[in-house]
């Protein structure tokens, strides 16, 4: 062979070695990388524990398919050429296949084949079925509900914990047993067909006996099939609720257990015919069982339903539904509301008294806010603001509800000839601060009034902020490298940019050419590898957006969409709320897309410098929770160990409240009777926003509570009946501030008396001519109207709704908030501003007042002069044209309305006054009214 010969192969094989090289790292490269993040985050031990789990899972699922497999199909070459069957017995056709196939085929590579069919099989259900490691944990560590299932009277970890572990194991056993079974027969078939001749005889041979002993274990799986559909009936589905019914128990409960026991006793003569064959005592119990199967679990159940429990089905019915309305209500711990009478309405407003309420009530949307931050404080095309929070901070010793956003950078905003490596992952590498503003307050102009803005931050006394960089948040979705030769972008600073360099501990570190490799591989990235801008203390940061980082150390838990910034001690950090969930909770209804049990007992605190990500639990008795508390010992955190500042500002999850505000319009309703009948069923209300329908969504507000000494940060929504009126009957309120953290109220009105409902606010809004034709006129004058959430704020004994209304022109895409609605009572205002709208309330109220008192006290008093209704009519108009000033457009008409009023009882008390005198009158009306128009205009 030539030198070149030898070159060429060497080179070949350098190249093929190479290549193999960099496919086994880069499929190794994932799992490499990914635990040196774990072990730099501190969460080493969870990473290798969830990792043995699951190999131990994948082991024992493909050796079990391959013994199963391999092992059969090695058996039925058993005995292949062992002719135990004369020759002359065989059917000819038989004779000739096996001497001229059978005996030419080498028995080594039939079980190469049969070890390739046993290994393919076993990788494939390994791969398929390689997702049960949580629910493996969660049987190891299972601790007790302290509930038990009103049926089998079974703790409900049974349910929770141990049932998902048997349907696993079904579902892993079912597809190899039915499978097995034909497979076993046609390698028989088609290798040893000698073995399956003669199955009448009561000797058999070795692979009848084999196949006897498959078809025993597959009745043994349908006998284990049907127990678990008997121990899924309080989870079943029927037509009235979710749990067993009449029929169920009565019924389809004994069938389950008849058909059960036939199917053992057919799997017991399977195997107990292996040295004499009962063929016609196996057909016979065969078809017996069939029968016994067909008619109790399918002829019988709905024969009984239509003709038993259908004629009389609350009589039936009743224990089974006590059992789903107490079961629900345990699964989404609405056990613990309290429910409360709201006071009866009095027809003042104490606005001393509510003052905390009042100051903070939320006349920002966060839909038109995010608009209006975007455009007035990104100050950077590439700068965003993904979403608003709501949280109450205390300002000048106030407690303050404020709405807040953190500004992020968005590297899809550059041009795509800005987007290289170095920008995307060397500079531009984080946001910059945040920006907040309180809920009740705007500029003369409409716009935010800002606690927090610009670029360095500026706050106002009490708030602080030392350590804006986001290096960790939600639109952080690739990583990025720090400490390298090139300075970090930290924000825009005239016409130059202030740099910096990473000084946190959330990256790791690239200290040797080996984890660049593995990174460069993970990442697909080979300028990891040649990039002369990074040295030994360059850091990489990864998993950066953070419920991906979160659920990735965690993925046992269902993490909130929705995480919201906290400023606290001069640094940002993220807060998010973690669930338990399950969908075998027994006789609890569901709940789509989270199953029918739904707890949050662990908050999630991420730093949004350094990255570090800590949990605590809040509910230390949660079942769930307390199982992956054992799972991963030293993973969670007491709440105690939360600082305080932090503490101070958690919320009740939205996503919970509304889950639960849900289930309690309907499980309210604790009497079987009403439950049936739906006499007493709630819905949450709608609500228009802009100039759609939508459903009314939970609101954080601050609430001075009947009983509590302090205003309380609460999340609350109002109910309406569920059918025709849409009254509001209820409101449910979650408090967040400590001690009463996660504590539930429900306020109920009392039945006789009538409360508007959010639609019945809104049709009065519409209804008012001077607001509708205001709003109207806005819209065609080049200006979108935005109708803001409609608020209600209850008071004691009374009910305030507050909706603020935005205007958007065509020219500027930065809503201003222009005028806020108040209804109070029958009274529906306008106004620039909350505080006008209220003082022209209280002034109407107080007008009203005085009017019934005085018409209370003039009874028996003769007529008034024509004089005095003259000088009622100036005192009138002088006040219509005053609040025609002001804006108050709802005052003004009914002063109008007052004013014709004192003008028909002129006109009617004398027919001798001078006509001049008339026209006089109405001129001024009439000048009035233009006045209005002209204002209008």
């Amino acid at each position: 062979m030539s030198l070149q010969s030898r070159l060429n192969r060497a080179r070949l094989i350098v190249l093929a070695v190479t290549v193999i090289g960099w496919l086994i790292l880069s499929a190794l490269s994932g799992l490499i990388t990914e635990a040196i993040w774990f072990n730099h985050l501190g969460f080493g031990s969870v990473f290798w524990k969830v990792l043995n789990t699951k190999l131990v899972i994948y082991a024992a699922i493909f050796t079990l398919t391959f013994i199963l497999f391999f092992l059969n199909l090695k058996l039925a070459l058993k005995h292949q050429r062992d002719y135990d069957i004369i020759d002359s017995a065989l059917p000819p056709v038989l004779r000739l296949y096996r001497q001229l196939i059978l005996s030419r085929l080498p028995y080594r590579a039939l079980n190469i084949f049969f070890l390739c069919i046993g290994l393919a099989v076993a990788g494939y259900t390994a791969y398929r079925l390689d997702t049960g490691w949580a629910v493996w944990l969660q049987l190891v560590n299972r601790v007790p509900f302290g509930i038990a299932d009103p049926i089998f009277g079974m703790d409900v970890s049974f349910f929770v914990f141990v049932l998902p572990i048997f349907e696993t194991i079904r579902d892993i056993l079912s597809p190899l047993l039915v499978w097995l079974l034909p497979v076993t027969f046609t390698a028989y078939l088609l290798f040893n067909p000698s073995q399956l001749i003669g199955w009448r005889r009561t000797k058999l041979t070795f692979g009848q006996r084999h196949l006897l002993i498959l078809a025993g274990l597959l009745f043994f799986l349908l006998a284990f099939h049907i127990l678990l559909k008997a121990f899924r009936l309080p989870l079943h589905q029927n037509s009235l609720f979710l749990g067993a019914g009449y029929t169920d128990v009565y019924v389809l409960l004994p069938g389950y257990g008849l058909s059960t026991l036939c199917l053992v006793t057919l799997g017991m003569l399977c195997l107990g015919s292996l040295h004499t064959w009962r063929f016609k005592l196996t057909l016979v119990t065969g078809l017996v069982s069939l029968l016994i199967a067909g008619i109790s679990t399918v002829a019988l159940p709905p024969v009984v339903q239509r003709l038993i429990v259908e004629p009389n089905q609350f009589a039936k019915e009743k224990a089974f539904l006590e059992h789903h309305i107490n079961m629900t209500r345990y699964a989404y711990d609405l056990e613990k509301v309290e429910e409360r009478q709201f006071p009866a309405g009095t027809g003042q407003l104490d606005l001393d008294k509510f003052k905390a309420t009042i100051d903070n009530i939320r006349l920002w949307d966060w839909r038109p806010l995010q608009l209006s931050y975007n455009q007035l404080q990104a100050l950077s095309y590439y700068y965003s603001f993904h979403g608003i929070d709501v949280d109450r901070y205390l300002i000048d010793g106030k407690l303050r509800q404020v709405m807040l956003a953190a500004r992020e950078i968005d590297l899809s905003r550059f041009e795509a000839h800005v987007q290289t490596w170095t920008n995307t992952r060397l500079r531009y590498t984080h946001g910059y601060g945040l920006v907040m503003s309180p809920v009740d307050e705007a500029t003369a102009t409409g716009l935010p009034l800002f606690l927090i803005k610009d670029i360095p931050p500026t706050t106002v006394t009490g708030l602080s902020l030392e350590r804006p960089e986001i290096y960790f948040g939600e639109l952080t979705g690739d990583y990025v490298i720090t400490n390298t030769n090139i300075k970090e972008f930290d924000y825009p600073q005239g016409e130059d940019n202030a740099e910096t360099i990473y000084q946190g501990t959330g990256g790791i570190l690239l200290d040797n050419y080996l984890k660049r490799l593995l990174f460069a591989a993970r990442f697909k990235d080979y300028r990891l590898l040649i990039s002369n801008e990074l040295h030994r203390g360059s850091q990489l940061l990864m998993h950066r957006q953070i419920v991906d980082r979160v659920q990735r150390i965690a993925p046992f838990l269902r993490l909130d969409e929705d995480p919201y910034l906290v400023l606290e001690d001069g640094r940002l950090y993220w807060l998010l709320d973690a669930y338990t969930t399950s969908r075998y909770y027994p006789y609890a209804a569901m709940t789509p897309g989270w199953g029918n049990y739904v707890r949050n007992p662990v908050k999630v605190v991420v730093d949004a410098y350094h990255g570090d990500v800590d949990f605590y639990v809040v509910d230390r008795q949660e079942p769930i929770a307390m199982a992956w508390q054992k799972a991963f010992p030293g993973m969670f955190k007491n709440i105690e160990d939360m600082p305080a500042g932090l503490q101070a500002h958690l919320r009740y999850p939205v996503d919970l409240f509304e889950i639960q505000a849900s289930i309690y319009a309907k499980y309210h309703m604790k009497n079987p009777l009403v439950f049936y009948n739906d006499e007493d069923a709630w819905k949450i209300p709608e609500e228009k926003f802009q100039s759609e329908t939508v459903t009314m969504e939970p609101y954080y507000t601050i609430l001075q509570l009947e009983g509590h000494q302090e205003p309380e940060f609460v999340l609350m929504l109002p109910f309406i009946p569920a059918k025709q009126i849409a009254n509001m009957v209820a409101w449910m309120a979650a408090l967040n501030d400590p001690p009463h953290y996660g504590k539930l109220i429900v306020y109920k009105f009392f039945k006789d008396q009538h409360v508007y409902g959010p639609m019945q606010i809104e049709s009065r809004i519409d209804q008012d001519s001077e607001i509708s034709q205001q709003l109207t006129l806005w819209d065609q004058r080049g200006s979108r109207v935005i109708r803001g959430n409609l608020l209600v704020i209850p008071l004691e004994g009374a009910i305030l709704y507050v909706e603020p209304i935005f205007l958007q022109s065509e020219q500027s895409s930065i809503p201003e908030l222009s005028r806020v609605i108040v209804v109070f009572e029958e009274q529906v205002v306008m106004a620039r501003t909350l505080d006008e709208a209220l003082a022209a309330i209280l002034g109407d109220r107080q007008q009203e007042i005085i009017a019934k008192e005085e018409w209370e006290i003039r009874p028996s008093e003769e007529p008034p002069s024509y004089q005095e209704l003259a000088a009622l009519a100036k005192t009138v108009f002088d006040e219509a044209i005053a609040a025609q000033r002001q804006g108050n457009w709802a005052l003004y008409g009914e002063k109008l309305a007052q004013l014709e009023d004192v003008i028909n009882q002129m006109l009617t008390l004398t027919s001798t006054v001078e006509e001049g005198d008339h026209h006089g009158e109405e001129n001024e009306i009439e000048e009035g009214r233009e006045q209005h128009a002209e204002f209008d205009a």
